[in-house]
């Protein structure tokens, strides 16, 4: 009987529902967005952090995996809120004490980090502040790193996060940059280390597979930078495709003329 239909069916017909078949595989999942708020992590004071505690682990928050190496470098997600603890023991803090929008949860990442995403997608943008150590390092020195601006306040020192794209062959897709700190101000009072949640606009980076961090600091030595390597992020926005709304608009098209043909039956 099957035979027998497929016989009946208009070729046109069959091409087209090839076609939409085709599109339906082929159309990505939605939007995704990494909240950290869907890990089961204790909220309230003072709070829980998730680090994945083995060489090559990993979690995902929205769909989004967030790879971590070791316990730890890469990524972690916290709760924790201590604005006040300076030093190494507060690594999974951020400086404003909540999650973007006040929130909860929110994701720690420490030294060179990598975010993977479940389809090569555009990633709209993330919210990024400075982790409490950091912050307070840079604002007060520590035994490992100097205070910015040193002991007269004018310094030229900076920290700066750097978000690069990545696309499904390997190659970059390009660099976006994030002041973290920047005391290179004339005017020493425009000086500032980042203590806010702030959106990064990362769409210019175009169609990635991953986006990987890294650093760069004025407070550097034999080892590397001095400035604890950390930053902290919230709510990270992918967007499908570009391409694949031409690829709906040409299913739309191909459902229209199934429906004009009386669904292709030869007569």
């Amino acid at each position: 009987m099957l035979n027998t239909l497929h016989r009946l069916i208009h070729p046109r017909a069959r091409a087209s529902a090839v076609l939409i078949v085709t599109l339906l595989f082929a159309m990505p999942a939605v939007s995704l967005m990494a909240t950290f708020d869907d890990l089961g992590l204790l909220t309230g004071a003072p709070g829980e952090s998730l680090d994945p505690p083995t060489s090559g682990g990993s979690f995902s928050s929205g769909g989004i995996t967030f790879l971590n190496d070791g316990s730890f470098s890469g990524f972690s997600a916290s709760t924790t809120m201590d604005t006040t603890t300076p030093g190494f023991t507060n690594q999974y803090s951020n400086i404003t004490g909540a999650g973007a929008g006040g929130s909860s949860g929110f994701g720690i990442a420490f030294s060179n980090s990598t975010i993977v995403l479940p389809t090569p997608q555009v990633v709209s943008g993330a919210e990024f502040t400075n982790t409490t150590y950091a912050a307070l390092s840079m604002l007060d020195g520590d035994s490992f790193a100097k205070q910015f601006g040193g002991s007269g306040g004018s310094d030229p020192d900076f920290f700066r996060l750097l978000v690069e794209g990545i696309d499904d062959l390997g190659s970059s897709t390009g660099i976006i940059e994030l002041m973290l700190a920047d005391y290179r101000f004339v005017d020493d009072s425009l000086d500032f280390v980042l203590d806010e949640w702030v959106f990064l606009d990362l769409a210019g980076l175009g169609v990635v597979s991953e986006l990987r961090f890294d650093f760069e600091s004025s407070d550097f030595g034999m080892f590397g930078i001095n400035t604890p390597a950390y930053f902290a992020i919230d709510n990270l926005v992918t967007i499908p495709e570009p391409g694949h709304a031409m690829l709906i608009g040409l299913g739309l098209m191909a459902l229209a003329s199934l429906r004009n043909w009386g669904l292709g039956v030869l007569r």
